[in-house]
């Protein structure tokens, strides 16, 4: 039986059951499923998932994680071709057209400005690259055989999941092989502290590469200057996170858990816009930042209690020890 747009807008709030799919799109109770370049038909295709999914909670948060990810990857492609028509346009705008110049002046003349547009545009890349790449350092820790940690600045990135991402795969290849081959145990940590803070003994927490990027103290709404949150103890509204589900043996197992923190993020960032007060009851709304730092820490799997202890041979001596 075929599904009606009529049977679809009976799931969405009463606000919207009305409204044109544009706006359904910029709600923030749906905007993670959409990109602004969304036409009529993918809008309509994907809220008839959603009521196709609507009553199964298994198959929703599924249908959930699976749609924000559509979305992000036309986000990207999105924005990967405006920027090359931006790049185009400047291109066209400041390269002269090249005529054939009888004289050497003329000549030289084109080459220059043919140069300059290309050192502009280089320099376009290069900071939209460096928007991208998270900058990272390790952390000196006192146990360096069996301990690993690594800081990446993330305040400055123009895409802090997408940065997020490359920060986790950087850490991952970074750990030595057999500490990949026989699996770690995963902490994430992040912070909005200031770049240059310092712990109670006076001393700086991050390495002068990361100083350098002079990230500042994050406040809330009510003035309270915004810490350092493991895991997901800031964000997770609902639910109970177990240590069993911090092992990691793969790359796409810590990718999992860097997309359960970025969905967190999310929902969190949703209920920030829809509160009208901060927790504290003040009457300022709450402030949504993104964090300045993220650390991740690895904590090498010494033994697998459920193999057996490997135990030296015996040694066979001929004779009596001691007998001359």
């Amino acid at each position: 039986m075929s599904t009606n747009m009529t049977q679809v807008r009976s799931i969405l709030p009463a606000r919207l059951r009305g409204a044109r799919f544009a706006t359904i799109a910029r709600d923030p109770a749906f905007r993670r499923y959409f990109a602004s370049g969304d036409d009529s038909a993918t809008i309509r295709g994907v809220l008839k998932q959603l009521y196709g999914a609507a009553g199964n909670t298994k198959r929703s948060a599924a249908l959930d994680r699976q749609l924000a990810r559509e979305a992000r990857s036309r986000r990207a492609l999105a924005g990967a071709r405006q920027r090359r028509q931006r790049a185009q346009n400047a291109a066209q705008a400041i390269a002269p057209v090249v005529q054939a110049a009888q004289s050497r002046g003329q000549r030289l003349a084109n080459r220059k400005a043919r140069v300059r547009a290309l050192n502009l545009i280089r320099r376009r890349q290069l900071a939209f690259r460096a928007a991208r790449n998270p900058v990272g350092a390790d952390l000196t820790l006192r146990y360096q055989n069996t301990q690993k940690a690594r800081v990446y600045a993330t305040g400055h990135l123009a895409s802090y999941s997408d940065g997020l991402r490359r920060a986790a795969i950087d850490f991952y290849q970074s750990l030595p092989t057999q500490w990949r081959v026989e699996g770690i145990n995963l902490s994430i940590r992040y912070d909005f502290y200031a770049s240059n803070a310092t712990d109670v003994n006076g001393n700086f927490l991050y390495p002068e590469h990361i100083r350098n990027m002079a990230f500042t103290q994050r406040f809330d709404s009510d003035g309270e200057g915004l810490g350092a949150y493991y895991d997901h103890d800031m964000t997770r509204l609902e639910e109970q996170r177990f240590n069993d589900d911090r092992r990691i043996v793969s790359l796409i197992g810590l990718l999992n858990q860097v997309e359960n923190h970025l969905l967190d993020r999310i929902n969190l960032q949703e209920l920030y816009s829809v509160l009208g007060t901060t927790l504290r009851g003040e009457h300022v709304r709450p402030l949504f930042f993104q964090p300045n730092h993220v650390v991740f820490s690895a904590h090498r799997r010494h033994f697998d209690h459920e193999q057996a202890i490997w135990r030296p041979p015996q040694l066979l001596v001929q004779g009596n020890i001691g007998s001359k």
